[in-house]
C-alpha cells in the first residue's frame, strides 16, 4: 500500500497500534472477568448477615476459600472461622476448589449440642 493509505486489514498503523482489534474466544473472555457467585449462610453466619443468601462477584476462577474476603462486612469484619466448611453446588469440597459462573457456595459451621 502507498504512504498516507490506510493499512490494510490486521495492519499497523503508523503510530504502531493494530488498526483492528480482534475478539477474543468465550472461553477466555470469561477467564478475564468476573463471575457471579450465589453463597449460602447458615447458624450464626445467617444471623450476622440477616439473611440466607448473598450474591458476590468476584474474578474468575477464585478459590472457594477466598469468597469470605468478598463477603458483606457484618460477616468478614473478623477472621474466617477455623471449623469453617464448604460445600460447592451441594456436594463438599476443600477451599481450593476454583469457582465458576453461577456455582452456589454453601458456608456451614459445625453444630454442636445434643
Amino acid at each position: 500500500h502507498k504512504v498516507g493509505d490506510a493499512p490494510r486489514r490486521g495492519g499497523v498503523a503508523r503510530t504502531g497500534r493494530p488498526t483492528e482489534r480482534f475478539a477474543l474466544p468465550a472461553n477466555i473472555r470469561s477467564m478475564a472477568s468476573s463471575i457471579s457467585v450465589t453463597v449460602r449462610l447458615f447458624a450464626s453466619l445467617r444471623e450476622a448477615a440477616g439473611t440466607g443468601r448473598v450474591t458476590v462477584s468476584v474474578p474468575h476462577a477464585t478459590p472457594v476459600g477466598a469468597l469470605w474476603s468478598h463477603l458483606p462486612d457484618a460477616i468478614s469484619a473478623d477472621d474466617p472461622p477455623a471449623a469453617l466448611r464448604y460445600a460447592l453446588n451441594h456436594e463438599w469440597t476443600l477451599s481450593g476448589a476454583p469457582l465458576r459462573d453461577g456455582d452456589e457456595v454453601a458456608l456451614v459451621l459445625p453444630v454442636s449440642g445434643g
